[in-house]
């Protein structure tokens, strides 16, 4: 069996104004750790978010030479490793229309990789949109309680995969809403959102992350949880991981550990394993017993 080197599929650079290093920094620390491929996914411009968000993320003008960037680094390191052009899209009902239209007039004739669907704000009734990984969630999740909110953020993601199955490729940090370690969003309620998420996500043929930044953060283990990782192996779900890093030092990080536990769920469940690689929108299954 042809044995493949690990990849890493989020990244950030300091063009979303909340991360450190360039685009060259990320993929000279990959060929020092010996990753086969990188994956540069910079936030898209979150100006169709609420007004607090837009810091978050590069403006508009910014995102051609993003790409530029991106291309000039997969031309020079060509020789020593895949570097994969992406960008991570916020979603909200309201907003999809607006970044479908956005996304496609801003790389015109260029085509990405992937795109990471991922949901960083949610509204409830009572509540202006607020951000679900942000200190303010603390605050919601006591006012509304743990149901509500996290129930509210499944909601979304669900209408996430029925409205977006044909322009998104990933779903991002599929529980973000416990980063902060307080609230695990383990209720059956919830847990019977998630089982319609993921029944959902298998019909649209998607791709999931497990994503390593909650290990350096209060919550302290990747997002999602192992409960539902597991169900990501009975569904035959294929995975791609990511480290969500914002510095260098994160590439990667604890990528040995998810191996471990996808190696041991395959045992168990006697299910094979695949995770992902993506070319230009388009999936290649690896087998997880051939990555090193």
């Amino acid at each position: 069996m042809k044995k493949v080197k690990l990849w890493d599929y989020h990244v950030h650079c300091k063009l979303c104004n909340h991360a450190r290093g360039t685009v060259d920094d990320y993929v000279k620390q990959a060929i020092k750790i010996n990753l086969g491929e990188i994956g540069i996914s910079d936030h898209f411009p979150m100006n169709l978010l609420p007004e607090e968000s837009h810091d978050f993320a590069m403006k508009i003008d910014q995102f051609s030479g993003y790409l530029d960037e991106c291309q000039q680094a997969k031309i020079r390191y060509k020789d020593e490793i895949t570097v994969k052009i992406a960008s991570e899209v916020d979603y909200t009902p309201s907003s999809f229309l607006g970044y479908k239209k956005l996304v496609s007039e801003n790389l015109k004739d260029f085509d990405l990789d992937y795109i990471i669907g991922s949901i960083h704000v949610i509204k409830i009734p009572e509540t202006k949109t607020f951000a679900i990984d942000g200190p303010i969630a603390k605050e919601k999740f006591n006012l509304y309680g743990e149901d509500r909110i996290f129930i509210a953020y499944y909601n979304d993601l669900i209408q996430m995969v029925k409205d977006g199955s044909d322009f998104y490729n990933i779903i991002g940090h599929m529980d973000l809403p416990k980063k902060y370690g307080d609230f695990l969003g383990t209720s059956e309620k919830i847990w019977e959102k998630i089982e319609i998420l993921l029944d959902l996500i298998k019909e649209k043929d998607m791709v999931v992350e497990v994503n390593h930044s909650g290990y350096y953060k209060p919550v302290g283990i990747q997002y999602p949880d192992d409960k539902i990782i597991r169900e990501f192996v009975k569904r035959e779900i294929p995975i791609v991981l990511g480290s969500d890093s914002h510095q260098i030092k994160y590439l990667a990080y604890n990528f040995d550990k998810t191996l471990s536990k996808l190696k041991r769920m395959q045992f168990e469940e006697k299910i094979p394993v695949h995770l992902c690689k993506f070319s230009k929108r388009k999936k290649t299954l690896i087998k997880l017993d051939s990555v090193i």
